[in-house]
Parts: C-alpha cells; structure tokens; sequence
C-alpha cells in the first residue's frame, strides 16, 4: 500500500473514535428508564404550630434514593427537608408551615433513572384560638356555673400571637325555649396574642350561655375558632 493510502486510512480509523464514544453515550441515555414520584400531605389543613407529614412515593428505582422536599414562595424553591427512599420508595417528612403553604418533591435521577418531580401540594394552616372559662363555682357536664353575683371571665390565646389581632365573640343565649343569639362582640389581643373578656356581676339574665372566640383569615393563615365554651348563670 501506498504511503498516501496508509495516512489516509489511519486518519479513518482515528476519527471514527469520537463517533464511537458519542454513540455509546447515546445508548447509555436510550438506557435511561423513566421514573415518576407522587408527594401526599397527611392533613389539608393543620392548626399553627401543628406537624404535617409529607409522604413521598417513588416508582421505578429502587429503595435507597434520595429525595429533597422543597416549599415553593412565589414560585422559587426552597429546600426544607430531604429523605431516603426504603424497599417500597416511600419516605416522609414532617414540617411545621408558619402560613399556607406549597410544597413538592424532587428526585435527582441515577445513572440509570430519569429525575423527576412530584406536583405541587398546599397545606393551609389556620389560626390556632384557644378559649378557657374562669371564675366559676363549679361545672356540671359541660356547663361551668356561674352565680348572679359572680363575674363570668373569657380567656382567648390566640396563635401566631401578634398585637392588634381582632377576635370576635359570638354568644348564644337559652333560656328553656332554644338557642338565640345573644349579640357578636369584638376585641383586640395584646403583645402575647392575648385577650381578656368579662361579664360584671349581675349583667347576665339566669339561663345557659355558649360563648365563642373567631378570627377570620389573614396573613397566609385560615379563620380559627375556639372551642364553644357552656356556662349557665343560676
């Protein structure tokens, strides 16, 4: 063979190599399987200062992978937590959201698998109110009892505790003949979310009484409501 034909030849065979190696690395992502990844909440909503549980649910590579669960505030990510996968490609998180909020789950893919991403879930969280009965005399059932001379006071936290939140208190009032209602008073919480109703002695007719604390929704947070509260006034 000719000089010129053994140069031309080996430069060939050289140049094939790049063909060969890109075309290996094309079978390696034609290998590639699909994977596909559902995040669920344990609540739709939850109190402030209450845990939801976010369960991740990986279908197609095997146990031992790992998943990041991110919150998502006007659309950006942020990274809040992460978790393994076990033998059946589940794994959970627990968070405590502050406000309403949107979450999703994120496999980074392997060698062999494709990444993927779950769809996005809100959790709402509401406003935890919290409302307790004092100065009674004694309770029978559910009521408190109170006398005609005592004062019948109202304590309401209110979480997140923030001063000037208002809170309503609707109050229904039987007298033998059902329930009527009574009237919805109004109030603001001081700095420790606070707030401190009463009755004046002698203010209340005999008869029984359910009184309730509301907030309505604000602030990333849903309305809370306490707990009905019975008294009777004997």
């Amino acid at each position: 063979m000719k000089r010129g034909a053994i140069s031309i030849a080996l430069g060939l065979v050289l140049s094939s190599v790049p063909m060969t190696a890109a075309a290996a690395d094309t079978a390696v992502e034609a290998r590639r399987a699909p994977s596909t990844l559902d995040l669920t909440a344990s609540d739709e909503v939850v109190r402030f200062g209450g845990t939801v549980r976010l369960v991740a649910a990986l279908s197609g590579p095997p146990g031992g992978q790992a998943i990041l669960i991110e919150r998502l505030v006007g659309g950006e990510p942020t990274v809040i937590g992460g978790c393994v996968t076990g033998s059946a490609g589940r794994c959970a998180v627990g968070v405590r959201p502050r406000r309403t909020s949107t979450f999703r789950a994120v496999f980074a893919g392997t060698g062999s698998w494709d990444a993927t991403t779950s769809v996005a879930v809100e959790v709402k969280v509401r406003t935890d109110v919290v409302g307790r009965l004092r100065g009674a005399d004694d309770r029978k059932g559910r009521y408190h009892l109170y006398g005609r001379s005592d004062r019948v006071t109202f304590v309401v936290d209110v979480a997140p505790a923030r001063r000037g939140q208002r809170v309503w208190f609707p109050l229904r009032f039987n007298a033998g003949h059902g329930w009527t209602d009574g009237g919805t008073s109004s109030f603001r919480t001081d700095g420790e979310g606070r707030v401190v109703i009463y009755f004046a002695p002698g203010s209340l007719p005999v008869g029984a009484y359910r009184l309730e604390a509301v907030t309505r929704p604000g602030r990333g947070l849903q309305g809370g409501r306490s707990r009905p509260a019975y008294f009777r006034v004997r």
